[in-house]
């Protein structure tokens, strides 16, 4: 994953405004695209978002916090990562684990979604341009996926009730994780390729 920096430090933010929904039946959310955006980039903002707003990360990280935490793995537990646990915390302690539970699901599902567009566009015709920002939005969604694994294992240890689902929830998550990292990895090698592809012609 350390090659993966080349490509932040080669994307640019992205703007724009759509509305995107992650999966069939799920609230739509609002996310920052363009018109002319992939699908890839759509789904990656719109998991992004959907992360955000149901308190899974904390929304302060900066591009070079991302681009250390794809690098090296970095990504230390601060004070700022116990406001999920704040969120989902209740009276009832099998009720914020049940929470808890239906949170890690509903992430993994939406990063299964993201991957699914990864394996589209490695298949299709674009320029090296278009893929560069793919790749970035790609691994954005990634470690917003891994950001909030952080903060749902650390709900899953500080709060009280049975932690069984969760525990195996947590499992699924980080096996659809590792199939992320092996797609940025693809990713990235279809862009050095195509960047090659590019500078030879």
């Amino acid at each position: 994953m350390r090659r993966v920096f080349v490509t932040i430090l080669a994307a640019s933010c992205l703007a724009g405004c759509a509305t995107v929904s992650m999966v069939p039946g799920e609230t739509t959310v609002e996310t920052g695209i363009a018109a002319e955006q992939s699908s890839l980039r759509q789904v990656s903002n719109a998991y992004i978002k959907q992360a955000k707003r149901e308190k899974w990360i904390e929304d302060t990280r900066g591009f070079w916090s991302l681009a250390k935490v794809l690098v090296d793995g970095s990504d230390k537990t601060d004070s700022k990562t116990a406001s999920y646990v704040d969120h989902v915390k209740s009276d009832d302690p099998t009720s914020s684990m049940s929470r808890v539970t239906a949170d890690i699901q509903a992430s993994q599902r939406g990063l299964d979604v993201v991957v699914r567009e990864a394996d589209k566009l490695l298949g299709a015709s674009i320029s090296e341009k278009s893929l560069r920002t793919d790749v970035y939005s790609f691994e954005s969604a990634l470690v917003t996926a891994q950001q909030s694994r952080r903060n749902f294992a650390l709900a899953v240890d500080t709060l009280s009730g049975d932690r069984v689902a969760a525990t195996d929830a947590l499992t699924a998550f980080d096996a659809s994780i590792d199939i992320a990292k092996e797609k940025a990895d693809q990713l990235v090698d279809a862009r050095l390729t195509k960047d090659q592809s590019v500078s030879g012609s």
